[in-house]
């Protein structure tokens, strides 16, 4: 279905056995840490009775986050899916060729971004961990007197727990900063008190279009739909409760972003 002819129809392509939310979740799990044996060798099926096909649960981490020193897992730079061979589960490549599946992946990690792949939630929650660990990390190293010493296939090997708590802040913090600027930020808002107007931005990334109905700007396709507006000056915000905002350049858009009248942004 992925490889046949009608791949892009919702129908009759891939969309019809894949469950797509699932798909993207495990793309972005995986590319986001850089898991290099992410699609090659730890991935499991799962497919609930009538359901479609699901890629989870997710699962072995070890070699990620700038772990491994081999398939330019180090870095915190590059797309992992491009070091994949064709003989492994390199179907991304594949599906990304579907304009509606690649705006969707677009989209979902500008959500991802917001939330659960935010630097600050990120780096909490490594801090989080590391705490509850470090009792017991002395006790390991006690017994397994290994730090500061290289262990295939390490990339780094700090001299500290400390030391290897900050590589992998600094990694994360790299690699969330590359995958932002490969995609492109969403608009940005600006919504002024006085007069009640709300100004749009987006730097380098074509004209902008907004709804104000709860639509989508952009319709399948790739087309402005019907009812999105080219932004051309400040929107009045007067009678509205929210307008969604994405940015085109050609074929390509940006994820959207969205204004709503009770919180302000």
């Amino acid at each position: 279905s992925i490889y046949g002819k009608n791949f892009m129809d919702p129908q009759r392509g891939s969309r019809r056995y894949i469950d797509v939310p699932s798909f993207l979740d495990l793309h972005w799990l995986i590319e986001m840490a850089k898991n290099i044996d992410g699609f090659r060798y730890s991935v499991y099926f799962s497919k609930d009775r009538g359901g479609k096909i699901k890629c989870e649960p997710a699962w072995d981490w070890n070699l990620s986050f700038g772990n491994p020193n081999y398939l330019d897992g180090d870095s915190p730079s590059g797309w992992y899916t491009d070091e994949l061979r064709d003989s492994e589960i390199s179907w991304f490549r594949r599906l990304v060729q579907d304009p509606e599946f690649n705006q969707l992946q677009i989209d979902r990690w500008w959500e991802l971004r917001r939330t659960t792949f935010q630097p600050e939630a990120v780096l909490k929650r490594i801090d989080q961990i590391a705490a509850e660990l470090n009792e017991a990390q002395e006790r390991n190293f006690r017994r397994w007197p290994i730090m500061g010493q290289y262990i295939h296939p390490n990339a780094y090997a700090g001299s500290s727990y400390e030391e290897e708590i900050s590589y992998l802040k600094n990694w994360i913090r790299k690699r969330i900063n590359w995958i932002d600027s490969q995609i492109g930020q969403p608009p940005s808002l600006s919504a002024r008190a006085e007069g009640g107007t709300l100004r749009l931005t987006a730097k380098g990334r074509g004209q902008l279009y907004y709804t104000t109905d709860g639509s989508d700007p952009r319709q399948a396709g790739g087309e402005p739909s019907s009812t999105a507006k080219a932004y051309q000056s400040p929107v009045a915000l007067t009678g509205l409760n929210q307008v969604i905002v994405r940015g085109r350049n050609g074929n390509s858009w940006t994820a959207p972003t969205v204004w709503q009248a009770a919180y302000g942004k």
